[in-house]
């Protein structure tokens, strides 16, 4: 209860604009019960972000035992974050709290840049599996989709099913660029729309 009142509020005001009284009357949450969790605002900022991570960890190793092609795992992948952002604001708040994380303070770690690696591993497998261009530099790639995931995350402001239109419509537009002609057939009907309200 605790955690879902300050995802909500640092995703609505941001890091900087979230006062711990504002935490505490969002949801009646005691000032006891909440210090007792919790030494300080940084402390619930540093939870929240470490629930968002959990889920995208979760995410890569159910995923991995769905597909044994990266392209399509990291397209899956994109469409699975939809789905959390849609139903989650633990994802959206530990999202924006990472891109805050100057303010937060030096404990926070950049695992955007954790995220970006692991992406540009998957690129490197698509690259190994015949997928992939020969010429796509895939750290730079990596670095452009965790850029443009949380930008689109913005540019939807809160609307997930725009969130998606978005997503699919980076992936319609990058993918001729990454992977190799004979595979992009392959590849596009997995870009089709999904019903978000159903997941």
């Amino acid at each position: 209860m605790i955690l879902e009142a300050a995802a909500e509020t640092f995703e609505e005001r941001g890091y900087a604009g979230t006062r711990l009284q504002d935490i505490i009357d969002r949801r009646g949450v005691s000032k006891g019960s909440l210090y007792f969790h919790f030494s300080s605002k940084e402390a619930l900022a540093l939870a929240v972000v470490q629930e968002c991570r959990d889920v995208w960890d979760a995410l890569i190793v159910e995923l991995r035992e769905e597909h044994t092609r990266a392209m399509p795992m990291l397209i899956a992948l994109s469409r699975r974050l939809v789905c959390a952002f849609r139903s989650d604001s633990l994802m959206w708040a530990g999202v924006r709290l990472m891109v805050d994380r100057q303010l937060i303070g030096s404990s926070v770690d950049p695992r955007s840049a954790a995220w970006a690696g692991e992406l540009a591993d998957l690129l490197n497998e698509a690259r190994v599996q015949g997928d992939l261009k020969p010429d796509v530099d895939t750290g730079a790639v990596a670095g452009f989709m965790m850029a443009a995931f949380i930008g689109l995350q913005y540019a939807a402001n809160g609307d997930r099913k725009d969130l998606q239109r978005c997503v699919l419509a980076m992936w319609r537009t990058t993918l001729p660029g990454l992977v190799l002609p004979a595979k992009l057939d392959e590849l596009v009907p997995l870009l089709e729309p999904i019903d978000v309200a159903a997941r």
